[in-house]
């Protein structure tokens, strides 16, 4: 565990096979837990084809889409709590879709067929 420089946020991490992931952060200005996060978002259908969903009782600042190496395949700016994503275009794979509130982000994986 490990304070974040700027004093604001704590986290922990977990190093896995040359992976370094984050497994749980805090934000010290609201109080609000990573995982207090994770259980309020929901992004289905899983697997998707030509389109997914997210919800969320927060409000969603943006969503990206990211590919297996991290780069930002799509993005949306201000969508709707409970809205619909377009993947047309997007290959068939495994994805990340990063979803930003006004609490942190959360991301979560995504497979497309």
């Amino acid at each position: 565990m490990a304070r974040h420089p700027n004093g604001r946020f704590v986290f922990a991490v977990n190093m896995d096979s040359n992976v370094l992931s984050v497994i749980g952060l805090q934000d010290l200005s609201t109080s609000i837990s990573s995982s207090e996060l994770n259980d309020d978002l929901r992004i289905w259908p899983v697997p998707a084809h030509d389109l997914f969903r997210i919800s969320s009782s927060g409000m969603i600042t943006r969503v990206r889409l990211l590919d297996q190496s991290g780069r930002e395949v799509r993005r949306w700016q201000n969508p709707s709590n409970a809205a619909t994503y377009d993947l047309d275009g997007v290959g068939a794979g495994l994805y990340h879709v990063e979803v930003s509130t006004q609490h942190g982000v959360v991301t979560r994986k995504l497979v497309v067929q």
